[in-house]
């Protein structure tokens, strides 16, 4: 079982989030969250793409994360 607990950047494709992401992965779960550029991962990890400015998108990507198994 996974006990490390999960980190949520959203903005994970700018600097302050790549970086971030390459400072915290090892003893952190991460959840990527990006609207426009994909982020560039070195090692896998949940993706999620979400439109702030969109209700309808929120809620869609919200709907997503319901098949998200956290282990």
């Amino acid at each position: 079982m996974n006990k490390k607990p999960l980190v949520i950047i959203s903005g994970s494709s700018g600097g302050v989030g790549s970086l971030l992401i390459h400072l915290i992965s090892k003893k952190f779960r991460i959840l990527c969250i990006y609207n426009k550029k994909k982020p560039k991962l070195k090692k896998a990890m949940p993706i999620l793409k979400i439109d702030f400015n969109n209700n309808s998108n929120i809620e869609y990507s919200c709907s997503k994360l319901k098949k998200i198994i956290i282990i």
